[in-house]
């Protein structure tokens, strides 16, 4: 396995969540905050890194907008 590659039981784990980006957006923020604990990441690093998953959930949420959007029937 790839060196910070996901486990296949956080796989699993993402898979079975009602909704998986949400789950693995959840699942990089405990591995910051689990780094941060450990002293491998420093607040200004874990600050900079979870302000880019952040953007990720609301570029996340953006996408789902788009996507429940109906499209006029002339479009289709």
């Amino acid at each position: 396995a790839l060196p910070g590659a996901a486990s296949p039981a956080d796989l699993e784990r993402a898979l079975a969540a009602p909704h998986v980006p949400l789950a693995v957006c959840r699942r990089i923020t405990e591995l910051l905050e689990d780094a941060r604990r450990r002293g491998t990441l420093d607040s200004y690093r874990l600050g900079l890194i979870d302000q880019n998953t952040q953007l990720l959930m609301d570029y996340l949420g953006g996408c789902e907008r788009i996507h429940a959007t109906p499209l006029p029937f002339a479009y289709t």
